[in-house]
């Protein structure tokens, strides 16, 4: 896999939110893997295994999805206080140890209104922003459950990592 490089460090696969909702999975107690779940779980977690956790990038964007992921989940009662508490703990342990996190700059805005513009793209906000960022630093391959985020990542020129 070819990279991007950035500064000195090389970036080869971008992560989008789901797939950092199953890594924090597989590093939360027991009790709770079940209730963070996402479909294929098991099939990122595998991918992950095989990956330099430093190689890996997300946007900044998916920290604030990801506490909004997690406040849904709370407030429909998925989650318990304690487990609400410890998922939100797991995700920062990966924030530090994880993956380079990407500045989103004032062109990726432009850049994803383009891509929601397109009325056949059926892009949303968070994924059109995810998308621009991806595409400025040139990560060449592109981590998401998002089958519609997926087909545009193709669109816009990404290799989409195939679980």
């Amino acid at each position: 896999m070819r990279c991007a490089k950035v500064g000195s460090r090389m970036l080869c696969a971008f992560c989008q939110l789901g797939s950092c909702v199953s890594a924090v999975n597989s590093a939360s107690p027991p009790s709770m893997r079940t209730r963070l779940s996402e479909p294929r779980t098991a099939q990122v977690q595998d991918w992950l295994e095989g990956q330099d956790l430093a190689a890996l990038c997300c946007s900044e964007w998916v920290k604030t999805e990801y506490a909004s992921a997690l406040s849904i989940k709370f407030r429909r009662g998925d989650l318990s206080h304690t487990d609400f508490a410890d998922a939100h703990h797991a995700f920062a342990r990966l924030c530090v140890a994880g993956p380079i996190w990407l500045d989103v700059e004032a062109p990726d805005f432009l850049a994803a209104a383009g891509f929601c513009a397109e009325p056949d793209t059926g892009l949303r906000a968070g994924d059109g922003l995810h998308l621009a960022v991806a595409v400025r630093t040139r990560c060449e391959a592109f981590l998401s459950l998002d089958n519609l985020l997926n087909h545009n990542a193709k669109r816009f020129g990404l290799r989409v990592v195939d679980l």
